[in-house]
């Protein structure tokens, strides 16, 4: 039975969505690197460098792995 004319409210659904975007796994990885960087990049230049660092020393297995993922999902 609808109450009023409100959608259904779906709190996981975020959670959900989060879970079958691959690239926001691998956005985590890159983040948690950064946060263990010593020292912090301290201007958008050496944020620059490091990113691109970090990007380059992923492990490619874990990002290939994530897409394939992804056919079980879908």
């Amino acid at each position: 039975m609808v109450i009023n004319n409100a959608p259904p409210h779906l709190p996981h659904l975020a959670a959900v969505i989060s879970d079958l975007n691959p690239m926001e796994h691998v956005w985590d990885q890159l983040k948690q690197r950064l946060d263990d960087c010593t020292p912090t990049p301290s201007d958008l230049a050496e944020l620059h460098v490091t990113l691109v660092e970090e990007w380059n020393t992923l492990p490619q297995n874990n990002i290939m792995g994530l897409g394939k993922s992804m056919r079980h999902h879908c």
